[in-house]
């Protein structure tokens, strides 16, 4: 069940998202229909199967790492850049945050004599805090009662904990969960399916209400979820004798906290009552620090995570970015846009007005980027040794590169939503450095993801051999 104070909001806003997006669809078929126009008598269309065999909105731009472009094509026009927006909070959250860039999470105590009268849980937006960590993180307090209140402070942030840029169909997935300033075992809750004496049985641990529509079959075992007003919706096909742990997004962030944190204390045996809040006013502020947890460097975090796409993590690194200058409080997601462009700017030189960015992981089709720009920046990037390194190697194993037929030479960020594919980075020199650089995205693609990605396999193949 949504939470009441987040209910009116979500519906209200989906009402409105998705007119957004119809315009948004439209202005993008309209170009699509100017486009396909276009390809016709485009010198740039010649032997090019990505424009001569699909009809949608295609942009691309190469050349060298230094800026000296070779070709281009619909490069000043925005575009829905899916996951290849990674690679800009990427960037950027090197060059702002550092490498060395660590997220902490503390806890202190206000104190009478002897007394334990409160404690306070506080983080700072760190999305790989889990329960074994929180769990050292009190060990200190182990065995102890509070007299009053064990608060999880979550006023450093004021916005949604989930994105209000985001299609109905995605809230409460794995690809979209919540984000706060406290982020606990990745926001994530696996839901049992179970094959019980011939019917489908679902179980969780957290009392999510659900409603369901799985059948049991002899095929493979694919579930979905959506969530909605009555709690979550399963359907799909169970493989016969399967057990499959599906995972879901809690719509309730305030619960989900509460009842991650009371296990930890009871573990450790202390005795507290948990109240979670984001109304700073309300946390007390006369406190002694007693325990505090560091996260692994930026690098070690960000890596990894740009070569799975993990949009949990960027998401995470969004907010963080925006919530550097302490002047500025966002109330809300996209007010992070002139936030993240201004901080492109000052550390880039780079002004990008007519762009709109209002996450880090390029889940939401509000996100709007020029090829030009991703070029730009990719440029800037190519002396960044760590950032190259970040992106995965054409075929390398566990990464969206895995069964892409690159040529070898080729670092690359990958991106998709129905009806977007993208691929941006670099090509690499026989000594490992980045000499070019390229960006493809294909908007209001028709048919499978796959035949799209096929072409734009074709097209590097031509324009950047080994």
């Amino acid at each position: 069940m949504l939470p009441k104070e987040e209910k009116a909001f979500t519906i209200e806003h989906w009402s409105l998202q998705e007119d957004r997006d119809a315009v948004v669809q439209q202005s993008f078929f309209l170009r699509c229909g100017v486009l396909i126009s276009m390809i016709c008598i485009s010198p740039y269309a010649s032997g090019l199967p990505l424009y001569q065999k699909i009809p949608a909105f295609h942009a691309y731009i190469w050349g060298d790492s230094r800026g000296n472009v070779t070709k281009e094509f619909q490069s000043q026009s925005n575009v829905i850049p899916a996951s290849s927006l990674k690679a800009i909070t990427a960037l950027l959250a090197y060059n702002a945050l550092g490498s060395d860039f660590r997220y902490t999470t503390s806890v202190s105590v206000s104190m009478e004599g002897e007394i334990l009268n409160d404690v306070i849980l506080r983080g700072s937006g760190d999305p790989t805090f889990t329960s074994m960590d929180l769990e050292r993180l009190l060990k200190p307090l182990q065995g102890k009662a509070v007299k009053r209140t064990f608060y999880v402070d979550l006023s450093g942030y004021q916005l949604p904990f989930y994105s209000n840029n985001i299609m109905r169909y995605d809230l409460g997935s794995f690809d979209c969960r919540p984000l706060s300033t406290f982020n606990i075992d990745g926001n994530i809750v696996n839901i049992k399916v179970a094959d019980v004496d011939g019917g489908v049985q679902i179980s969780n641990d957290f009392n999510i209400p659900f409603h369901s529509s799985i059948v049991l079959d002899e095929g493979l075992t694919h579930i979905t979820s959506i969530w909605n007003d009555e709690g979550i919706k399963l359907s799909g096909v169970l493989h016969k004798g399967d057990v499959f742990f599906h995972p879901v997004a809690p719509a309730n962030m305030r619960e989900y906290i509460e009842q991650k944190v009371q296990r930890v204390l009871k573990k450790l045996n202390i005795q507290a009552s948990v109240v979670v809040l984001q109304d700073p006013l309300k946390i007390p502020h006369e406190r002694t620090e007693i325990s505090i947890h560091h996260s692994a460097p930026l690098d070690a975090i960000l890596s990894p995570a740009l070569k799975c796409s993990n949009n949990f993590v960027f998401d995470a690194l969004y907010l963080t970015l925006i919530h550097q200058d302490k002047k500025t409080i966002p109330q809300d997601w996209h007010e992070g846009d002139p936030i993240i462009k201004a901080m492109i700017e000052k550390h880039f030189q780079l002004e990008m007005p007519d762009a709109l960015i209002v996450d880090g992981s390029g889940i939401s089709r509000h996100n709007q980027v020029s090829v030009r720009v991703f070029y730009e920046l990719l440029c800037k990037g190519a002396t960044h040794e760590a950032f190259v390194k970040a992106f995965p190697r054409a075929g390398e194993v566990n990464t969206s590169l895995e069964n892409r037929d690159l040529p070898s030479h080729i670092r690359a960020k990958t991106g998709f939503l129905l009806g977007v594919v993208a691929l941006c980075g670099y090509g690499l020199d026989k000594d490992g450095k980045p000499s070019k650089v390229f960006m493809v995205v294909s908007n209001n693609t028709p048919g499978p993801a796959a035949t799209v990605r096929k072409a734009h396999e074709e097209f590097l193949q031509e324009s950047l051999p080994e």
